[in-house]
């Protein structure tokens, strides 16, 4: 097993190696996209809950959490 190039970046090394890459900004953007979704529905009344406002905001946090872990470990270089 060749060691990864200390130059190259998280995101190049995983390409190379077949690895899931932007897993992690996926998961966090869908998160984000039903946190929204919720809140739509909200909006037009379908759903009628307190608690719905509070688990889309809760949704639309976690998600850009997500987007921006995975943001910064991209930004670090492999070992």
């Amino acid at each position: 097993m060749a060691l990864p190039n200390p130059s190259r970046t998280v995101w190049q090394v995983a390409r190379t190696q077949g690895q899931a890459v932007g897993v992690t900004t996926r998961l966090g953007l869908s998160i984000i996209v039903m946190g929204v979704v919720l809140i739509l529905l909200r909006a037009v009344n379908w759903v009628d809950s307190e608690a719905a406002d509070i688990v889309s905001t809760l949704l639309i946090v976690v998600g850009a959490l997500a987007v921006a872990i995975d943001g910064e470990s991209a930004d670090r270089p492999a070992k």
